[in-house]
């Protein structure tokens, strides 16, 4: 599922309504990482990135990962969102 993009339902007083996915919906590990196979964060939004070997800053671009020092050969599996 993608942060803005996706769509769920939610009841609200009562009733089901439809609302675009955010990241308050997204269940995070106990220090704040997320599953990057499950969910993916809004389009070029600047995010911690986790791979099997390092740690890196970088973002989505709607068809992969992209930032300064990923290569294509490095596997995320885990992100969370950079506090503001």
């Amino acid at each position: 599922m993608k942060v803005g993009r996706d769509t769920i339902t939610v009841m609200y007083k009562g009733k089901s309504k439809r609302r675009k996915f955010s990241y308050l919906d997204i269940p995070k590990s106990h220090d704040g990482w997320i599953d990057a196979k499950q969910y993916l964060p809004l389009d070029f939004d600047l995010v911690d990135l986790k791979t099997d070997t390092k740690n890196l800053s970088g973002w989505s671009n709607g068809e992969g990962w992209d930032g300064i020092f990923i290569r294509d050969k490095d596997r995320i599996k885990y992100w969370k969102r950079k506090s503001d």
